[in-house]
């Protein structure tokens, strides 16, 4: 036997390109596609056995383009009886579409943060068939009819990118070496897609989202610290957002009277289309900021938004969020300061389902005094977060009941966990403001000075940058930076 496999090295390495891969491309019913990839070293019958991965990137009738991103990316860790498999459940592809792809063989572990080189790499179109494959058969069938799924992967009811994986398998780490476009993209632009937007626009700044010593770094900055504006210019100015990624109307804005412009400079970053899953576990180790009014985002957001675009209408997940404030209480003396911890759903931007469906760590110590892990777990039935080893909160399934006041519920009632059915991505950010997370009549710091804007007012914006001179010196004083050191995603 090892003469043999020497004989097959010595082949590999004598002939280039010495293995053949091959691919077939299916429809899939109700929806979907499925590309199956082998490989046969040339004239013989033997696969190779050293590929450690694969990834395909995938467009829908439109060719691959190096300068634009692709429709579809996947990771394919595990092969199935030798084969390299790729199933989106997501895509709605009709007969005689055309499918253009790339297929990269790796021979090296996955690391997503690592530069490896494919050792080969194929790209095809095909025309997907009229027929489509049928997956309506119970699971267990499916595995072994389908996907013929080997003894060493046991099948996740966690998917990526429409692809069900292995479970508890790490599907997703980042450690902020670099900040990978490939795998991260910037906000930029002025965001208005609820009304409980923050007091900021996000932009491509690198004084404000940087990388350091491993770290990711948001740090909100004014904008009349940046080029080209001043504190008059907030007033009478036009902010044109370099590189937007939102729609139309939130890439511009034009003060007029005391609708001043977005005074704060803020980052967020996502890995919508690059990354984006349905079930698992999320694990984030990082440092909360410090200063009044900052509020730190470790969030999942809906992907297709398939419920809706705006007021959370898809709803929204929070890994964690706490108010910056070091001392701050409400009118009525609870403490909401930085020991006061967030985490669960959102579901509309104003009512009791902005705040019903979380759930609150009141800490014996700020928060932000520290490193944390921050964990969410989010599966089937409902969703858990903690911080480091303990959970403090779970939120159940059944979303659809809590709309009491409507005629129809707005999601499936046969899915449980409707709208958190469908696949979301990360989002990290830091906003700071707004009109719904700070309550009205609030106090802030030892001098118990009342929050100086109230929500619901068309001045808010206005009133809060007035103020500056009483938050401004928490932000002088503390670190107002949000700092991220790992991210780690795993099935269930």
């Amino acid at each position: 036997m090892k003469f043999i496999f020497t004989i097959i090295l010595f082949l590999s390495v004598l002939v280039e390109f010495s293995f053949e891969y091959t691919a077939s491309v299916h429809r899939i019913s109700p929806k979907g596609f499925r590309i199956k990839s082998s490989s046969t070293l040339l004239f013989i019958d033997i696969v190779d056995d050293r590929i450690t991965y694969v990834i395909y990137n995938v467009n829908i009738n439109r060719t691959l383009t190096p300068d634009l991103p692709t429709d579809f990316v996947a990771v394919i860790t595990e092969s199935i009886l030798d084969q390299w498999v790729y199933i989106n459940l997501n895509a709605r592809v009709e007969g005689g579409s055309k499918i253009y792809y790339r297929m990269d063989v790796f021979h090296d572990p996955y690391d997503p943060n690592a530069k490896n080189k494919p050792v080969s790499s194929m790209e095809k179109e095909a025309e997907l068939p009229y027929y489509t494959i049928d997956i309506s058969e119970p699971v267990e069938e499916r595995c072994a009819a389908l996907y013929r799924i080997s003894e060493r992967c046991q099948l996740s009811v966690t998917t990526v990118s429409g692809q069900r994986v292995c479970k508890e398998k790490l599907i997703f780490q980042e450690h902020f070496d670099n900040l990978d476009p490939k795998i991260w993209k910037i906000d930029a632009r002025i965001p208005t897609d609820t009304e409980d937007s923050p007091f900021v626009s996000f932009q491509n700044d690198p004084e404000v989202v940087y990388i350091k010593n491993g770290w990711l770094n948001i740090k909100p900055k004014f904008l009349s610290k940046a080029s080209g504006f001043n504190e008059s210019s907030l007033m009478t100015g036009t902010l044109n957002i370099a590189g937007c990624s939102g729609r139309e109307q939130e890439c511009m804005r034009k003060a007029k009277f005391s609708q001043i412009l977005p005074p704060i400079i803020s980052g967020r970053i996502r890995t919508k289309h690059s990354f984006n899953f349905r079930y698992g576990k999320i694990v984030i180790g990082a440092t909360m900021p410090k200063g009044d009014w900052v509020i730190p985002m470790l969030l999942l957001e809906n992907l297709e938004n398939f419920y809706g675009p705006s007021n959370y209408a898809s709803g929204q997940i929070r890994i964690a969020s706490l108010r910056g404030n070091q001392i701050l209480r409400t009118a009525e003396g609870k403490v909401i300061s930085s020991r006061y911890l967030s985490g669960g759903v959102v579901l509309e931007d104003r009512g009791p389902l902005h705040d019903s469906c979380l759930r609150h760590y009141d800490a014996e110590e700020r928060v932000s005094d520290e490193f944390h892990n921050f964990t969410l777990t989010w599966t089937e039935d409902d969703i858990t977060v903690g911080i480091d080893d303990y959970e403090y909160g779970k939120i159940e399934g059944g979303f659809s009941q809590l709309f009491v006041n409507k005629s129809s519920p707005p999601y499936d009632s046969d899915h449980k966990m409707a709208p958190f059915d469908r696949e979301f991505y990360l989002s990290i950010g830091l906003s700071v403001g707004g009109h719904i997370d700070f309550p009205d009549y609030c106090r802030s710091g030892e001098d118990r000075v009342i929050k100086p804007w109230i929500n619901n007012d068309p001045k808010a914006m206005f009133n809060f940058w007035k103020d500056r001179q009483n938050w401004m010196r928490s932000w002088e004083k503390y670190d107002t930076k949000l700092q991220v050191n790992f991210i780690l995603v795993y099935a269930l």
